[in-house]
């Protein structure tokens, strides 16, 4: 009778214990899976921005010898198209005014 109740009271300490344990923790238990979903769908995602990054930069590093070629450097571009803003607003000025005071 002594052993049985030895017994019990273990197997109940036992069951204290690991009750104890799952009390503790505030957190559910951990979902492997769904972290490692999680992750390949990170990784799947950083790859895909890689890839549009190394895409960007091989249109660009493209559409820049093109322009070379043509002799349409960026900075030339750039100024003539500035250059040719001004130009316009100015001309839209003048007609605007002109129009006024017709």
């Amino acid at each position: 009778m002594a052993e049985q109740a030895k017994a019990a009271r273990w197997g109940l300490q036992e069951s204290n214990t690991e009750k104890d344990d799952r009390g503790t923790k505030s957190e559910p238990p951990v979902d492997n899976m769904g972290l490692r979903a999680r992750e390949e769908v990170i990784k799947e995602k950083t790859a895909t921005v890689a890839r549009d990054v190394h895409r960007f930069h091989a249109f660009a590093a493209q559409r820049r010898k093109i322009d070379e070629h043509l002799g349409q450097a960026d900075a030339k571009r750039t100024e003539g198209a500035n250059e040719n803003t001004r130009r316009a607003h100015k001309k839209g000025l003048q007609v605007k005014t002109m129009a006024e005071t017709t």
